[in-house]
């Protein structure tokens, strides 16, 4: 086997062509490691702002359970019999007190 010209340009051409698909498949592979780098950054921003828009959730939520059971028509109804029950002790120790000033004048 000879090695002439053409079969060495053929190789230059081959070797050639590897080494710029080398260097450049390289300069691929850094941008993608810097891609997969932002959206890991990004990804783990998302996660904080999720945990925490979960906390805020968490609390209002909690926080309208309290007011809907203040806000209860079982707990309205027993509100105002306390209310209407002291008035009616109010009324009723109104008349006792009248009754004693009228027995003490």
């Amino acid at each position: 086997m000879e090695i002439d010209f053409r079969l060495m340009l053929t190789i230059g051409t081959c070797i050639a062509s590897v080494a710029s698909a080398a260097a450049i498949a390289k300069i691929q592979i850094k941008r993608l490691m810097s891609d997969v780098d932002a959206l890991r950054k990004a990804c783990s921003d998302l996660d904080r702002r999720i945990d925490v828009n979960d906390q805020n959730t968490a609390m209002v939520e909690q926080r309208t359970k309290v007011l809907s059971e203040m806000n209860s028509p079982t707990e309205k109804k027993e509100h105002w019999m306390t209310i209407a029950n002291i008035q009616k002790d109010i009324e009723w120790l109104k008349k006792k007190i009248v009754t004693i000033c009228d027995k003490l004048a």
